[in-house]
């Protein structure tokens, strides 16, 4: 579930989630990886600027074993195996779901990877990458027009911009966690379509549930 209450330049975000794991080879105790993400996640969205105060509240709750009853209107963390192109994640703009690969989760666990889940929320909040796909100091044309208006050199500081973007601009992996106020408007702009935070529910093909992403 997601929320979001604006009182002139104060933003109450509110985020519950469950945390799955769907991975055959991560053992570990959800618990810990659940306060590690909210951890990390709350280091990045609480945020007080001479522009505006971020306030967030974010609550990961372990499931062991679930119904997709009890996944309605909540953001799902999956661990898995299976990522595109074994990516560390994977998260799609506006749905209901983070998938985190199996692999970077004793990094998350020793903070030595910060980044990636606070960056994947970001998508689930209906953000896009701010820079072109592959490109350094582009513009996304794809991106939202507030999006567009994120300054360039801006764009090696935000929460948004890929890694890759991150380390090219000289910065360690986990820098670049600025969130600006063309992002919240476009959060304020998404809720009020109704446009992030939904889960689809799942259908049996192909011999396996398949997760349905809101388009």
């Amino acid at each position: 579930m997601i929320q979001l209450a604006v009182h002139k330049s104060v933003y109450e975000l509110s985020i519950s989630a469950f945390l799955i794991n769907k991975s055959k080879t991560f053992n570990g105790n959800l618990s810990l990886v659940a306060s590690a993400l909210q951890q990390q996640a709350l280091r990045v969205y609480q945020i007080q600027n001479e522009t505006f105060e971020l306030r967030c509240h974010i609550e990961i709750t372990p499931l062991h074993s679930f119904s997709l009853k009890q996944l309605n209107n909540r953001v799902a963390i999956v661990i898995s195996d299976n990522i595109h192109n074994n990516n560390a994640a994977e998260a799609y703009m506006g749905a209901a779901l983070i998938k985190l690969n199996a692999t970077i989760l004793q990094d998350i666990l020793q903070f030595k990877n910060t980044r990636t889940f606070p960056h994947e929320l970001g998508h689930v909040l209906g953000w896009d990458h701010p820079h072109a796909n592959g490109q350094f100091g582009v513009h996304n044309p794809h991106a939202s027009e507030l999006e567009k208006r994120i300054p360039i050199a801006a764009l090696e500081k935000n929460l948004m911009s890929q890694t890759w973007y991150i380390q090219k601009s000289g910065q360690p992996a986990n820098a670049g966690t600025e969130i600006r106020q063309e992002q919240l408007d476009l959060l304020k702009q998404s809720i009020l379509t109704q446009r992030i935070g939904r889960f689809k529910k799942t259908k049996w093909q192909w011999g396996r549930w398949v997760w349905q992403y809101p388009v």
